[in-house]
């Protein structure tokens, strides 16, 4: 005959499994950067070629260098064609809060 489960066994398990949350550390925070690109009518091939040839190159590089966390292309599926707001989505995650490129401080300020 089985036993039913008790109220004191379900608090048991509960004490033992928020016991096990509280112990784990947690990581630096993650902080993402999603830039929509929105393909001019008939440059869907060559964006997925630089897409593929320099950007996916380039990403995998500053992963490796810890620069970026991850990098993520995805194309986005719904809404398509011209009503689409983006085509792409450029993804980076940033393992804390990204630093300001560079390349920024040399543009013109308005």
């Amino acid at each position: 005959m089985r036993k039913p489960i008790t109220l004191s066994s379900t608090l048991a398990l509960g004490l033992i499994c928020s016991a096990a949350a509280f112990g784990q550390t947690q990581g630096p925070a993650l902080y993402a950067r999603d830039i929509c690109v929105k393909v001019r009518d008939g440059k869907w091939q060559e964006y997925s070629a630089f897409l593929q040839s320099v950007t996916a190159k380039l990403a995998a590089v500053r992963v490796e260098s810890g620069a970026y966390a991850s990098y993520a292309i995805a194309e986005a599926v719904a809404p398509t064609g011209r009503s689409a707001r983006c085509d792409y989505h450029l993804v980076t995650t940033y393992a804390g809060f990204p630093q300001r490129h560079p390349a920024l401080s040399r543009l013109p300020r308005t």
